[in-house]
């Protein structure tokens, strides 16, 4: 999505190391993507993997300072592994990290099973999770602002 406002949190703002297999749908305009990531968080770094017909389609890798990303031409390019990052970002990180990325006259509400993004009086995303932590079922994202809805289930990797 041209000039599209990402979430660019540091990956010490996640408060644990995390290892996660998920499986990923991307709706839009009546067109589905389907992709599986592996999703790895440390202090040091986030990295996310896109896999489709066992082949990789991207790599993502950010620091906190610079965000690398490789992709496949296979990937269709309305699937922007950045976007898929941030989405990510704001559905796990806890919610004051969010906070504090944020632009200004954004805020985020947040409560066990759900949250909303809102601009102004005008939502923005919103998000539910079918379990607790977060991050070990499936979460719905609907992102009112660019019409699209990504489903992710995950899986803890041990």
């Amino acid at each position: 999505m041209p000039n599209r406002w990402r979430l660019a949190l540091s990956p010490a703002s996640f408060p644990e190391v995390l290892s996660l297999q998920q499986q990923v749908k991307v709706e839009q305009a009546g067109r589905t993507v389907d992709f599986d990531a592996v999703l790895d968080v440390s202090p040091d770094m986030i990295t996310l993997v896109g896999m489709a017909f066992s082949q990789r389609v991207f790599t993502l890798q950010y620091d906190g300072r610079q965000l690398q990303e490789t992709r496949s031409p296979m990937l269709p390019r309305e699937v922007q592994a950045g976007d898929v990052l941030s989405d990510l970002q704001l559905a796990l990180w806890p919610a004051e990290s969010v906070r504090t990325g944020l632009p200004e006259g954004w805020a985020l509400v947040d409560s066990d099973s759900n949250r909303v993004l809102s601009q102004g009086d005008t939502i923005r995303t919103s998000i539910s999770y079918s379990s607790t932590p977060r991050w070990s079922g499936t979460i719905s994202l609907n992102n009112q602002q660019y019409n699209y809805r990504l489903t992710v289930r995950s899986a803890v990797q041990r």
